[in-house]
């Protein structure tokens, strides 16, 4: 894969942006995998015009201090240890989207999906019990389809996020937004009880129960009962 011709792929480590420890590369590929080698804590990938090739010509900003001024930002996103994006936005889109395209920044690095699939027992850092994958693994795609019409893409941390199923303390049947990267997979718990639990969870998020609408159901089911036991 090359890069746009015009254009230049810059890498920031660890999400900073001290210009004397940034690199440069003519296409994102190569500086993705400059990061993915070099960098300890993530990274981010800035793609922008050179400074002679910008089609729009050289604005008003580019007046000002700094390298930050001299050129439009294409596209920008911040990748992992691994490489994988966690979150950037771009204003390079397409109607329709065209795979072809493979100079457009996004288009070569948006095929993300989610690590996990339906009924997944998951566990993150900073929870207190594992939860069930209930997101397939068309979340990111389907959330670029909508998000490109507005003319650009942008995937924030907390848009870039699967939905989890968990049961409370009190027994009440919940879900969170939860971003997957950081999540792993658990095949055991110590709560005997609560992991009998998420078993039949998974159990019926892969046979398509909707867990939510379930909820809901129970939820409006006791509520009748309690107004005819009222009567």
């Amino acid at each position: 894969m090359t890069g746009q011709e015009g254009c230049i792929y810059i890498v920031c480590p660890d999400g900073r942006k001290e210009y004397d420890e940034i690199e440069y590369f003519l296409s994102a590929e190569r500086a993705v995998s400059y990061g993915i080698r070099h960098c300890d804590n993530g990274f981010e990938v800035i793609k922008r015009w050179l400074f002679d090739k910008n089609p729009e010509g050289l604005s008003e900003e580019t007046e000002g201090d700094g390298p930050e001024n001299t050129n439009g930002i294409l596209s920008w996103y911040r990748f992992t240890l691994e490489g994988d994006i966690s979150y950037g936005s771009s204003y390079e889109y397409m109607e329709p989207f065209d795979e072809e395209d493979y100079d457009r920044f996004e288009n070569m690095f948006l095929y993300i999906k989610s690590p996990f699939g339906l009924g997944d027992i998951v566990m993150g850092p900073g929870w207190e019990r594992p939860q069930v994958v209930s997101t397939d693994h068309d979340c990111f795609m389907e959330h670029y389809d909508r998000q490109k019409a507005f003319g650009c893409t942008v995937f924030e941390g907390f848009e870039n996020i699967i939905r989890t199923d968990l049961v409370n303390e009190d027994g009440s049947l919940d879900y969170a937004h939860t971003v997957p990267f950081a999540l792993w997979k658990v095949d055991v718990w110590v709560d005997r009880e609560y992991w009998e639990l998420l078993q039949i969870m998974s159990h019926a998020v892969k046979n398509g129960v909707e867990l939510y609408d379930f909820n809901i159901l129970r939820w409006k089911y006791g509520e009748r009962n309690e107004k005819c036991a009222e009567k």
